[in-house]
């Protein structure tokens, strides 16, 4: 088993794919994000969301970001204002 970087200070064999194809974490406060090299040097902010970090009760500290019926609206709107933070500022989210 491959140890991740944070435990080793040396990147995973993950990590490594990842740069390979042109991508890199952020992570700030447990909410950790893809961001596409690409797309950032085109000049678009961008991130894909994990599940880590969030405050839904599903499964457990889940960054729901899409708004299901069964999580709160409160819930919602603090999980995105992570996933916001975490990218770096006040921006539109943009779900797909």
């Amino acid at each position: 088993m491959e140890q991740s970087s944070a435990v080793s200070g040396q990147p995973s064999a993950d990590d490594e794919i990842l740069r390979a194809a042109g991508f890199y974490w952020r992570e700030k406060d447990g909410v950790k994000i893809l961001v596409s090299h690409s797309l950032e040097d085109a000049g678009f902010i961008n991130g894909f969301s994990t599940r880590g970090g969030g405050v839904s009760p599903f499964p457990e500290n889940s960054l729901n970001l899409a708004g299901f019926k069964d999580d709160e609206r409160e819930n919602i709107y603090e999980n995105r204002r992570r996933f916001l933070w975490t990218l770096g500022g006040e921006y539109s989210l943009a779900l797909a």
